[in-house]
């Protein structure tokens, strides 16, 4: 899991122990946070690649939420559908069936296409893409676009986002 946050405070606990706070104020990051549980993590913490970027994933994280709650679609379907859109990389793969909730960890997104049976073995056919962090800022305007072509055609009103 990776989350973009705001470095807030450092404090020493009684036991000398130092707790670092960070500030998660993006909406897809906040979901992922809900599922932490306690017990240790292995972090790793580094500046962001670029602020135009996050900006970017931010809006389009946004838009996807609007998107969802407009027509009450998991937002993850729609990322796929929208990353399909904009021609975003992906591999075609045939797995073992158990193997998909593997595919779904290794992979931003996993979409299963059909079940098909080789050498009397079933297998599930399925799209994985990488996702949209793997783009480069033009890569991710254009994501964008889709996200906003599409939010209009749902219903949602697109002119909040206007200029952003």
């Amino acid at each position: 899991m990776k989350i973009i946050a705001n470095y807030t405070r450092k404090l020493v606990d009684d036991n000398g122990n130092i707790e670092i706070t960070f500030t998660v104020d993006n909406w897809a990051f906040k979901r992922n946070v809900s599922e932490l549980m306690k017990q240790p993590y292995s972090l790793e913490i580094k500046v962001p690649k670029s602020k135009r970027s996050i900006d970017q994933n931010k809006l389009f994280w946004e838009i996807i939420g609007q998107i969802s709650k407009q027509l009450n679609i998991d937002d993850m379907d729609i990322y796929c559908q929208l990353i399909e859109m904009a021609g975003a990389k992906y591999d075609y793969l045939m797995v073992l069936p158990e193997a998909v909730e593997r595919l779904n960890k290794a992979y931003r997104a996993v979409r299963v296409l059909k079940d098909i049976e080789h050498n009397g073995k079933m297998f599930k056919a399925v799209k994985a893409f990488y996702g949209s962090s793997t783009m480069n800022t033009q890569e991710m305007s254009e994501l964008i676009n889709h996200a906003l072509d599409y939010a209009e055609q749902s219903g949602v009103d697109t002119e909040l986002y206007e200029g952003r």
